[in-house]
């Protein structure tokens, strides 16, 4: 996978390996150079470290970009000796998620054994059953899909829709993600874009 840095508008180089990335972004900031950007096909474990960056809040946008929450997890869990509990609880309180699809069928959902194939040894690192890391993506226990945007839901302490109208499409849309309240008590924003 081909891996680009930024410097100041400026190509840094094009990597190929992941070690070689991270070996050039420390001997540029080393040489003094601030580093703006790196774009990778998909997450490079201590990239941030390697830019100088400590973020304290993460933004999802969309769905799909909930494996970033538990990717977090699993480095608290490693990084710092956190419990899955623990982990799970700082990265809901430091993720906001942006639902943008007010249709159910613009939200991804996974067959149970495709998210087996690809993710049950990814939930035994988090010290979860399958049974029990499935359940973060099911709607309800009765649900016979993986939704990712649901994932997102319950990882993230902030959620909002990209205005007004979204926001009350959500609501509606997730409600059964918290049965017990009235849709105007959903915790879901509207965030109105601007321009």
């Amino acid at each position: 996978a081909v891996r680009l840095v930024h410097l100041e508008q400026h190509v840094l180089g094009l990597y190929r390996e992941e070690h070689d990335l991270l070996e050039a972004t420390r001997a540029a900031r080393s040489k003094g150079c601030v580093v703006h950007d790196a774009y990778t096909p998909y997450p490079v474990h201590g990239l941030d470290e390697a830019m100088g960056l400590k973020p304290t809040v993460f933004h999802v946008n969309e769905g799909h970009s909930a494996f970033l929450l538990f990717e977090r997890i699993r480095q608290l869990m490693r990084g710092r000796g956190l419990s899955y509990a623990e982990a799970r609880e700082v990265v809901w309180g430091s993720s906001v998620f942006t639902t943008h699809t007010p249709v159910m069928a613009g939200n991804e959902h996974f067959d149970f054994e495709l998210v087996r194939k690809y993710l049950e040894t990814y939930s035994k690192e988090l010290g979860l059953t399958f049974p029990e890391f499935l359940e973060i993506g099911k709607e309800e226990h009765s649900s016979m899909s993986f939704c990712m945007t649901v994932v997102a839901m319950r990882l993230s302490a902030f959620l909002n829709g990209v205005s007004l109208l979204h926001r009350d499409v959500s609501r509606e849309m997730w409600h059964k993600l918290w049965p017990q309240m009235p849709r105007y008590e959903i915790p879901i924003e509207g965030i109105t874009n601007g321009v």
